[in-house]
């Protein structure tokens, strides 16, 4: 499924269309499928282009002037899916609670009955807001900040959680190392793909405790659940038990991506073991 976003400003900047393209989305990723970036302009003087800095939207005139924030409130996304148009509009721009320096942006659709309703579901704190970030997710859940375009998700999704929970793919660690493999191993974590393909193992509202060796998130020391597995960017690097062990079993999971050898590894698989170069994230799962 595809969509197409074009992004209509019709506020202070002109009546131009700007458009990007979504990124993939889906119940545990963010929420919306790729699109292909698409640009038009009523006139040349009135030509444009869209950023994404971080998760805040830009958009920069031909002049070099950028509207970005709060004027952006009012602000139309055309809506294209299966050669139906539909209209996103950018109803508020907030920085996300305790986090000052992080935009995120409520979108709403119109309903049958003319009213609007919120493209995100609530997230764990009740908050239904949606991010942007540069670049595109892959089928396969591979995330590359570079690609042309940008992507939507929420932040109830796995992507819009790993950016919530400390792993900013824009940032860097304090060594100076990029986060962007801890924010791909978070988003795989997430979603329990071992394979590193795209494929989850787990459902919605599955309580987990993830943590990583750079002590951005520390392991729960009060009611501590079971080590589950440690991740890398590709999945998981080995499986101590499976998330859903009444669902999936280890020797299933381990059919569906052979060359991980999952339950060769498994009596290895230990938070101590994992502890180890090349792992980014660990969790525990109930």
């Amino acid at each position: 499924m595809k969509r197409t976003i074009l992004l209509a400003l019709s506020c202070a900047v002109s009546s131009s269309a700007y458009a990007g393209s979504g990124g993939q989305n889906g119940l545990h990723l963010n929420g919306l499928a790729p699109g292909v970036a698409a640009m038009s302009a009523m006139s040349p003087a009135l030509e444009s282009r869209i950023e994404v800095r971080g998760t805040a939207l830009v958009v920069v005139l031909a002049d070099g002037r950028e509207v970005t924030g709060q004027a952006l409130v009012g602000a139309q996304l055309a809506h294209r899916e299966n050669g139906q148009v539909s209209s996103l509009r950018i109803d508020a721009v907030d920085s996300y609670p305790g986090e000052p320096g992080l935009p995120v942006y409520r979108l709403s659709v119109p309903t049958a009955d003319g009213s609007r309703e919120d493209i995100c579901m609530p997230d764990i704190r009740g908050f239904r807001y949606a991010l942007f970030q540069p670049g595109q997710w892959d089928g396969q859940g591979n995330y590359d900040p570079s690609a042309p375009g940008y992507s939507l998700t929420c932040t109830s999704g796995a992507a819009g959680k790993c950016v919530l929970w400390g792993y900013k793919p824009w940032e860097q660690t304090a060594d100076g190392q990029p986060m962007l493999p801890y924010y791909q191993s978070c988003t795989r974590m997430v979603r329990a793909d071992y394979c590193g393909d795209g494929r989850g193992f787990t459902r919605d509202g599955t309580r987990i405790d993830t943590f990583d060796p750079l002590g951005i998130n520390t392991p729960e020391t009060e009611q501590a659940m079971p080590f589950e597995a440690a991740w890398g960017p590709q999945g998981a690097l080995c499986v101590a038990k499976p998330r859903l062990p009444q669902v999936n079993t280890l020797a299933a999971i381990a059919a569906a991506c052979p060359a991980k050898r999952f339950v060769e590894t498994q009596a290895q698989c230990t938070e101590a073991r994992a502890l180890a170069p090349g792992t980014f994230i660990l969790n525990r799962s109930e």
